[in-house]
């Protein structure tokens, strides 16, 4: 059981996206470092997930339902909820539950710091401009 103050109140916490949206809040102004780009590209590291990932950042704020995913990689849905699950663990999809469905999402904001983890050093030793 969760508990959390707001403006003042307690309250138990029934709905987990409100947790996601502060984590992904404080993953957003913590400057990625080494250790954490690194996990990221464990995690993408299978061709599996990485398709996964590209099929869900494609999907953009749409999402899509696991069975969808497996339908459109041609996989069995149990391979694609393994899979689903370490991209959850690692942080770069998320969840919501429709019913009895569950939504995928890829977290675009830590795709993008990741992107920008990599390029901002690009040419500073060489005062090229990066393009």
């Amino acid at each position: 059981m969760v508990f959390w103050i707001w403006k003042g109140g307690f309250g138990q916490l029934k709905n987990i996206s409100i947790i996601l949206e502060i984590l992904k809040f404080l993953v957003i102004i913590t400057p990625m470092n080494t250790i954490q780009a690194s996990k990221l590209f464990e995690s993408l590291s299978s061709p599996i997930r990485l398709a996964i990932f590209q099929q869900l950042t494609a999907a953009g704020s749409t999402g899509m339902i696991a069975g969808d995913l497996a339908k459109q990689l041609n996989l069995a849905p149990n391979n694609v909820s393994f899979h689903l699950k370490s991209l959850l663990h690692s942080g770069l999809v998320r969840v919501v539950q429709e019913g009895r469905h569950m939504r995928y999402f890829a977290e675009l904001d830590l795709m993008m710091a990741l992107t920008h983890f990599l390029t901002q050093n690009c040419c500073s030793q060489t005062g090229e401009s990066c393009q």
